[in-house]
C-alpha cells in the first residue's frame, strides 16, 4: 500500500509540473524592428526557445534515479552477504 501511495505522489507530481510552471514554455517571437528584414535576419534579433531549464531538469532526474539504481543494489548485496 507504501509502494502505490508514493507512485500516486509521484505520477500526480509528474502531470502537475508542465501546468504549474510557465517558466518551461518558449517565449513569444519579438515584432518586427521595422529594419527591412522582418526581425529574421543575421544580426540575432529572433531568439528560440530556452533549453536550459529543461536540460538541467533532466540531468538532475538522470542523477537521481542512478543514486537510487547504486543504493538499491547495494542493499541486495549487503543482503546476499
Amino acid at each position: 500500500m507504501k509502494k502505490f501511495i508514493i507512485k500516486s505522489i509521484v505520477i500526480g507530481c509528474l502531470f502537475a509540473l508542465p501546468i504549474l510552471s510557465e517558466q518551461l514554455y518558449a517565449q513569444p517571437v519579438p515584432p518586427p524592428s521595422g529594419g527591412g528584414n522582418g526581425g529574421h535576419g543575421l544580426n540575432g534579433d529572433q531568439q528560440g526557445a530556452p533549453l536550459d531549464g529543461g536540460i538541467s531538469l533532466l540531468l538532475a532526474l538522470g542523477v537521481a534515479y542512478g543514486g537510487k539504481k547504486i543504493n538499491s543494489m547495494r542493499k541486495d548485496q549487503k543482503k546476499d552477504i
